[in-house]
């Protein structure tokens, strides 16, 4: 049982590895695929160190924090995006943002990541899509449910002092 464990271990710390790679690439499609991997490797990690070396991926901060800001992005060339094209691309910015606020959510397990000033700055962001306002309208149930649960943990480990900024 010993040699099962050592490689499942050993598989866990690839994954881990290739998801913090991606996090910390300059391609947002890379990003985007870290992302992904977070929200299926981190619900199993408990450990701080773990959720922290992957929140501390170069770049990934700003990059979440950028796509929970993100609006339908415009149509090209000046040419008025048809109702089925702008439907679209907001559909694609709701998706931008459900896996933003599953990933705050996942990470914000941890009390390092949850008191990091990134994660407190965000806080009107996820009261904003808790009330689904503006951009964050269309959520589904299940992305309110991540703004309410990374803001729950980022205020609990905060105390007083996150709590007023809320």
């Amino acid at each position: 049982m010993g040699d099962a464990d050592a490689g499942d271990d050993a598989k866990s710390e690839a994954a881990l590895e290739e998801c913090v790679r991606l996090l910390s690439s300059d391609s947002r499609e890379k990003k985007f695929v870290g992302m992904l991997l977070v929200t299926r490797l981190v619900p199993d990690a408990d450990d701080d160190a773990t959720l922290t070396r992957v929140y501390e991926a170069t770049g990934f901060a700003r990059f979440v924090t950028s796509m929970l800001r993100a609006a339908p992005a415009p149509p090209g060339d000046g040419v008025p995006a048809t109702a089925e094209e702008a439907e679209a691309r907001a559909a694609q910015a709701t998706a931008s943002h459900a896996l933003a606020l599953a990933t705050c959510a996942a990470l914000s397990k941890s009390p390092d990541v949850a008191t990091d000033d990134s994660m407190v700055e965000r806080l009107p962001l996820f009261a904003a899509a808790m009330a689904r306002k503006g951009r964050y309208a269309a959520l589904p149930c299940a992305a309110v449910a991540d703004a309410c649960e990374a803001a729950t943990r980022v205020i609990a480990v905060g105390g007083e002092s996150i709590a007023r900024v809320a």
